[in-house]
């Protein structure tokens, strides 16, 4: 395992939390925006109204609230960008993607007129029909220069925890451990194992079952979640790789909340 840096505390981004920064970004492309050039969502209703102009999104009240938790995101990250390493999975990128590529075909198909029966029994096939490899090309390209922007123009750096893991089987290892004494879905397992390689202090995620389930981990409520949190404490002390806990984080607290 990598050693903690002391000095800095450790934020995991689950997929729902990539989505809403890379909504707010994308809009902020529209309308060549910087990402913090307004603090509040007032002021940038107030900018989009008075732009004059159609986003390449229709503003309604779930995309404004996507747009509010991106840009209030972006504040908190920005604020706390020298105090904090941010780290996220291969996991949550490839979901990431996923979703915006499925949400880019459903557009294209409503505009095609594609009945919604066709487009829920056979939703894969009529997608991928839908899409082109330009579009791969294209969303591909976006989420690498929505990264590089964080990087360079804000110095907020999304690292993956798959990077600083011995391997991918550590990850693996540990993932297998959570779904087998919590019940998680297997993905969020993943993604919950992902936090935990990282050392994360913090798991930023608007998933509710799987927030509730991370906080009773972190901090057990009653006697049925302590038994479940020993028994995954004693679970992760039998991995082949070891864990080699930093300074002050033991296995007995390992729990990002």
């Amino acid at each position: 395992m990598p050693t903690r840096k002391a000095e800095k505390r450790i934020a995991f981004l689950d997929t729902n939390a990539l989505l809403d920064l890379f909504e707010y970004w994308l809009m902020c492309q529209a309308f060549t925006l910087r990402l913090n050039t307004h603090s509040g969502i007032t002021q940038l209703r107030r900018c989009l109204e008075g732009a004059n102009a159609t986003p390449p999104f229709p503003l309604k009240s779930q995309e404004m609230a996507a747009l509010k938790r991106g840009l209030g995101l972006f504040h908190k990250m920005s604020a706390r960008a020298g105090n904090w390493d941010l780290f996220t999975s291969q996991v949550c990128l490839s979901e990431m993607q996923h979703t915006l590529l499925e949400d880019r075909a459903t557009e294209r198909l409503i505009a095609s007129k594609i009945p919604y029966r066709l487009r829920m029994e056979r939703p894969l096939i009529v997608f991928r029909r839908s899409l082109t490899k330009q579009d791969y090309a294209r969303l591909e390209l976006e989420v690498a220069d929505f990264f590089d922007q964080l990087s360079v123009d804000y110095g907020i750096t999304v690292q993956t925890a798959e990077e600083n893991a011995t391997d991918l089987m550590t990850v693996a290892a540990i993932a297998e451990k959570v779904w087998s004494h919590v019940l998680l879905e297997v993905m969020d397992a993943f993604i919950y194992a992902s936090a935990v390689t990282s050392m994360a202090d913090v798991l930023i995620t608007r998933d509710s079952p799987f927030r509730d389930a991370v906080n009773k981990l972190c901090r057990p409520p009653d006697s049925e979640w302590r038994s479940i949190r020993r028994s995954l404490d004693n679970a992760l002390l039998t991995l082949q790789h070891g864990y080699a806990w930093p300074e002050g984080r033991s296995v007995k607290a390992p729990f990002p909340r």
